[in-house]
């Protein structure tokens, strides 16, 4: 039986629209417009802890742990499940500290909806975790303060290997790093292929 806390209850309509606008400018600042419409029914759901998230997770969605122990959020259909401010806190601080980081959290799981959209809901053109998770973060302006300037193709791709807690930054940094490079429309639709990463190296 569901403990009472297990219950999620809605994001504010205020936190919804202004993640949406963040997405929105992006969008309109790539030339991803065209999926904007799949964010306008989008709903959010915070759960009090990520055990209360899980056993949702779990029960509800028969989604097959184990579950990543820094989760936070996750998104279903148009459905954003969201752990709540408190939790964040607790879990991955860095995302909540830096400036307007609760609505921040909320943009990246949107940016995931708009990302599946431009894909036509194949999940396996989404490109590797580097990607997906970077250009959510890229379009959610998380930034943590990593940078790459004068590497080279090769030592980005290298760098976003390392899976430890700061590679969302360095996923981050390298989504901006080969914009410089190559059009984000291009980069998501050749992202299903195999040889991606090679295509990369050749900018």
């Amino acid at each position: 039986m569901p403990r009472p806390s297990d219950y999620p209850k809605s994001c504010s309509r205020i936190d919804i629209d202004k993640a949406r606008q963040i997405v929105r400018s992006f969008a309109e600042k790539h030339e991803l417009t065209d999926a904007l419409p799949a964010l306008d029914e989008v709903r959010g759901y915070i759960f009090t802890d990520q055990r209360a998230l899980c056993r949702y997770l779990t029960d509800q969605e028969h989604e097959l742990g184990p579950f990543p122990p820094g989760l936070i959020a996750t998104t279903i259909e148009n459905r954003i499940l969201i752990v709540s401010q408190d939790e964040v806190r607790r879990l991955r601080p860095e995302f909540i500290r830096i400036k307007n980081g609760w609505h921040k959290i909320i943009a990246h799981e949107m940016t995931h909806i708009l990302h599946l959209t431009l894909v036509d809901g194949d999940s396996d053109a989404l490109g590797p975790e580097w990607f997906f998770e970077g250009l959510a973060c890229f379009a959610a302006q998380q930034t943590f303060d990593i940078s790459f300037e004068t590497e080279t193709p090769q030592q980005v791709l290298e760098a976003v290997q390392q899976r430890d807690r700061q590679r969302y930054g360095r996923y981050e940094a390298a989504i901006r790093y080969f914009c410089r490079r190559r059009s984000l429309r291009e980069m998501i639709d050749r992202a299903k292929h195999p040889k991606f990463e090679e295509w990369l190296l050749t900018g």
